[in-house]
């Protein structure tokens, strides 16, 4: 007996969650959720942390507080167009189902028929939406990832003194951003780990040739790959991809000081936010337009020619600089 009122429950339960009703309800938990994720990561860092007086390495950690504020729009229209798919695909299901019942002198065959043709593409276009929106949240946590590549870069590399092209820049000290070895360096940190979200080079002008659109960038990855580097092996693809990412067209970053400032002089300790943005390139058909940003600005060329779409991903990340070691206070 109790068993039989255990099952009965259970079917109600499952009778339940199919409702429109039981879809909202979870995507409010779901909201509530990571709303008390974000709170819970917000609080104030500490910059007289312990680690500051001995050797340390910062480490990565992904789910820092504006990193899950970003996804959560992603999440939201994941989740609603996740229940939109589910219920045109019942809709389609329904009439399938209808169809092979129906006798072929019906005259409602015609229209499921039709509705079937109506509902398909929907159908389609929603499936692409969501790998679309899946693909872009991936690349989110590989931009995220890039963030802290070149935060941890900066804040080894702007104690030092820097000289090359541009002009010398001493230590705590990060000079203007367009001639600046110390955010080059910095903007090739970054570069590096997107090189696995980047495209296969191509033809076209948003992804450019093989190696002959940036060689500075090539030059810099044979010194980190001097086995196997051909097109199948890891750095061959590397290799292959690394002319879109280091482009600085692609990968922009902004190296800021406490103030939110570009350029400036450092104290000993302070925190380094670098913000990179990387042009995410979409690949999914029909999804891409609804998506992304063209390459080429011009609408007679891209009519002609047609253009490659690419989305905006912004994402940054912020340590404390090395340097002396703090003294403990008291």
């Amino acid at each position: 007996m109790f068993m039989d009122h255990l099952l009965s429950n259970y079917k109600k339960l499952g009778r339940a969650l199919r409702t429109w009703q039981a879809g909202l309800l979870a995507l409010l938990v779901l909201v509530a959720a990571i709303v008390y994720r974000v709170l819970s990561l917000s609080a104030p860092l500490n910059v007289d942390s312990a680690e500051l007086y001995d050797a340390r390495l910062p480490h990565y950690s992904t789910f820092t507080s504006s990193f899950v504020r970003s996804l959560i729009p992603f999440l939201v229209g994941a989740v609603i167009l996740t229940f939109l798919t589910y219920r045109l695909a019942n809709a389609l299901s329904l009439n399938t189902r209808q169809q092979i019942k129906t006798a072929p002198v019906d005259s409602q065959s015609g229209s499921s028929a039709v509705e079937f043709v109506l509902i398909l593409p929907a159908l389609a276009v929603l499936l692409l939406m969501i790998l679309q929106i899946a693909l872009v949240v991936q690349a989110k946590f590989v931009v995220n990832y890039a963030a802290f590549c070149a935060a941890r870069s900066a804040i080894v590399i702007i104690p030092q003194n820097v000289s090359g092209d541009g002009p010398t820049e001493p230590r705590n000290y990060l000079g203007v951003p367009e001639s600046s070895n110390k955010v080059e360096i910095i903007q090739r940190a970054a570069a590096l780990p997107l090189t696995a979200i980047s495209p296969m080079p191509g033809a076209s002008v948003s992804r450019g040739l093989p190696i002959l659109t940036n060689p500075d960038s090539v030059g810099e990855l044979i010194k980190l790959a001097p086995f196997d580097v051909t097109p199948r092996s890891m750095m061959g693809q590397v290799m292959l991809r690394a002319p879109y990412a280091y482009l600085v067209d692609n990968t922009a970053v902004k190296v800021m000081t406490t103030g939110g400032e570009e350029t400036g002089n450092f104290a000993e300790h302070d925190w380094v936010t670098v913000k990179v943005q990387y042009r995410y390139y979409l690949a999914v058909p029909f999804a891409k337009k609804l998506f992304g940003t063209s390459y080429s600005g011009n609408p007679i060329v891209n009519l002609i020619f047609g253009t490659d779409y690419y989305y905006p991903i912004v994402e940054q990340y912020t340590l404390p600089m090395d340097g002396e070691p703090a003294e403990p206070t008291t």
